[in-house]
Order: structure tokens, then C-alpha cells, then sequence
């Protein structure tokens, strides 16, 4: 809980970045619990540093392996019931049609059977005569309640690009997270060498997927990449491509639920089943900005920022934190 806000002015800002992708800024004298590679070897607890400290260290190559500790599954404030199942509005997310009506696009048989039972009353898979589409409907002149579900949730008419995981699943359980990742996954998800990924022609989906990893105690880089498609014989450029490289802690199990998709994460185990991490990889001066300390009821002075990444107190904001009643943390951080 935030029990104080305290504005500091314009001050020298840093920007963090960190060997998943994800960044932020802080102050010089901001501090982060960090571990070495020998401290995490060893079995030994943290140390705390200042941002410029850091900087320093990675500036004259003294330090290359700083590691911030990595949250938990974060688990919100409940919300209510979803309207759809998570698992089945990540599949429609990831291989449906929902211009008009709600449609699912597969590749493999195996997803309807995981599918038809998440569906609500009234709703079934229809297939299409390829075998390779099935509207999800009911029977005609009846309401589908399941397209009352999509629209509602702002869904409806939006094309591939367009696509976005709505908000009260971002902040659902973590058990609905995970399903909803898991039906993400297991369409338009899959294994890349040993990596699990996730691939979109949406940037706002492909970063919602990220949030969803992130919020579960995983990483997740997201980068963009180019595709092509052959036509005439000739190499056109097709739509960019966002693709998340999806690290999730051991103890979460299996991030798929199609059969041939966890045979093929399976077989990477154990060999990559090693522990995820978040190491800084540079700490750069990014000019001066507004920034605040912000004083919080934890007793280890840790706080999830941006990208769920653990960061710790101030100097400043800790002595300001001594004035207030029953002590507390706090934090500076880029406004």
C-alpha cells in the first residue's frame, strides 16, 4: 500500500535495462536489492545498491552479472466472474475470427475436444466443410451469448492486427492467467528450438502477452520481425510479426494443453529447465525528468514497478519514510 507521495523536483534519471528486454528509469540514489552470480551460486541473500553504483560497476567492468529478484504470481484484487472461460478466449484471441461472428481457425483436430466443454450453454462448434474452421454459434434465431461475451468486451470487429487481451483478464487470477496463456499458446504459440514462443501480427496482443508472463514470474522479450510470402515467384514483404520468447518458472508446469505441443515441451526437460532470471545489462543517463518518492507499507522495502520488476527504496524516500508512523519504505522513481 502507497502511504506517501513526495515530489522531488526535476533530478538526473537512469534508465535500467535488463537482459529480458524490459526497462525502467530511476534516480541515481535509488536502490535495488541485487544478487552476483556468486552470491546466487552460493546460496547467499542479496546486497543493496544504488543505481549509480551499479552504473559504475558496468561502466568500468568490475560487474556483469547484477540480478534483481523476480516476483511471484502477482495476485490482484478479485474482480467478479469473466464473461468467457480464459482458456477459450485465449484460443479465440489466438486463431479466431470475431469480424462478424466468432469463428475458430485450427490447425489440429485435438483443440476442438479442449474447447467444447469451456463453451457456454447452447454454444458448439460447428466445422466447416476444409476441416480447418469452426463457428462457434447456436442454433438458428437463438442469442449466442458467447458473441454477447466478444462484443461486450470490445472484441467484436476487430481484425488479426487489431487483436488485444481486454484488461479484467490481465488482472484475473493466476489460474485464469494461465490458462488464458495457455489457449494463447496453444494457437498461435509453440516451441522454437527449445524456446517457448508466441507469435502475432498484433503489437498490442503480443505485448499483453508479455504482461500476462511478466505478472506470473516469468520474462518476456518481445521483438518484431518481417515476414515474407512468395507470389509470381517473386519475395513480397508481408505484415510485421511480434514475437514473445516466453519464460515462465518451472513450477508453473506446462504452458500448453494440446497433446503434440507438451510432447514437444517435455522433451526439452530437464536440460532447460533452469531457473529464470533478470540481469541489468546497463544503466544509462537519460537527462533530467520530475521525479517522486513514493513511501510504502512493505517491511523489506521491495515494490513491483513496471514489467513486474522488484526494485527497492531511496535514500531519500527512507529518511522521509522515518517521519512516518510505523516506518515504512519508499521508493524514487521517474514520475
Amino acid at each position: 500500500q502507497v502511504i506517501g507521495v513526495h515530489p522531488q523536483g526535476m533530478m538526473p534519471v537512469f534508465r535500467i535495462q535488463f537482459s529480458d528486454g524490459a526497462s525502467v528509469e530511476a534516480t541515481g540514489d535509488h536502490l535495488w536489492l541485487v544478487r552476483t552470480h556468486n552470491d546466487r551460486t552460493g546460496g547467499k541473500a542479496g546486497r543493496v545498491k544504488t543505481t549509480a553504483e551499479m552504473a559504475e560497476e558496468l561502466a568500468e567492468g568490475k560487474q556483469r552479472n547484477l540480478y534483481v529478484p523476480l516476483c511471484g504470481a502477482v495476485q490482484f484484487v478479485p474482480r467478479g466472474t469473466l464473461p468467457i472461460n480464459p482458456y477459450l478466449l485465449g484460443a479465440v484471441l489466438g486463431d479466431g475470427n470475431m469480424t462478424k461472428n466468432v469463428v475458430l481457425t485450427f490447425g489440429d483436430a485435438d483443440i476442438l475436444g479442449i474447447v467444447a466443454p469451456l463453451l457456454p450453454a447452447g454454444v458448439r462448434p460447428v466445422v466447416a466443410p476444409d476441416g480447418r474452421s469452426a463457428g462457434l454459434s447456436t442454433s438458428r434465431g437463438k442469442p449466442n451469448p458467447l458473441l454477447e461475451s466478444v462484443r461486450g468486451l470490445g472484441l467484436l470487429g476487430l481484425k488479426s492486427p487489431e487483436k488485444f487481451i481486454p484488461e479484467p483478464y490481465l488482472m484475473a487470477s493466476p489460474a485464469e492467467r494461465f490458462a488464458l496463456l495457455q489457449g494463447l499458446l496453444d494457437t498461435d504459440g509453440g516451441m522454437d528450438n527449445r524456446r517457448v514462443t508466441f507469435a502475432s501480427t498484433s503489437e498490442r496482443l503480443a505485448r499483453g502477452v508479455g504482461r500476462l508472463v511478466e505478472s506470473l514470474g516469468g520474462t518476456a522479450r518481445t521483438v518484431s520481425r518481417k515476414t515474407h510470402y512468395p507470389h509470381k515467384g517473386e519475395k513480397k514483404a508481408g505484415k510485421a510479426s511480434w514475437v514473445v520468447c516466453v519464460r515462465l518458472p518451472s513450477a508453473m508446469g506446462c504452458p500448453f494443453r494440446l497433446p503434440r505441443k507438451c510432447q514437444a515441451w517435455a522433451a526439452t526437460r530437464p536440460g532447460i529447465d533452469r531457473p529464470t532470471v533478470r540481469r541489468v545489462v546497463s544503466v544509462d543517463p537519460v537527462g533530467e525528468k520530475r521525479c517522486q518518492c513514493i513511501t510504502v507499507a512493505a517491511p523489506d522495502g521491495l515494490y513491483l514497478t513496471e514489467h513486474c520488476i522488484v526494485t527497492h527504496n531511496s535514500w531519500k524516500a527512507l529518511n522521509l519514510a522515518l517521519t512516518v508512523a510505523g516506518g515504512g519504505t519508499a521508493l524514487a522513481l521517474a514520475k
